[in-house]
């Protein structure tokens, strides 16, 4: 087995991006709105279907930028329970050598 070496702040600084990302994709969110209506395609019997699908294409981009954003927030919560539990196991580890000492 290989020896890892893991910087818990290199896990912090990584899992700060992914709350900077998550916070630019979320303020997106709210820009993500409903498509015109029928009515803005003409008088055309294909425009409602084309309003139908424009709005339908909205709604999945917006649900999946929510879905991004939720991601992106695990992840930050993630990498710091990490970054964390080595420190945390670092310490104890520590602990008990100076105390074995």
């Amino acid at each position: 087995m290989a020896d890892v070496h893991v910087e818990p702040q290199q896990l912090a600084y990584t899992a700060d991006d992914f709350k900077s990302c998550s916070a630019a994709v979320s303020a997106i969110c709210g820009n993500v709105t409903t498509a015109p209506q029928a009515q803005a395609f003409g008088q055309l019997p294909q425009s409602k279907a084309l309003a139908d699908a424009l709005n339908a294409c909205v709604k999945l981009t917006a649900d999946d930028l929510g879905a991004a954003v939720y991601a992106a927030e695990r992840i930050y919560s993630g990498l710091n329970v990490c970054a964390r539990g080595y420190t945390d196991t670092d310490s104890d580890i520590a602990g008990t050598m100076t105390r074995v000492a």
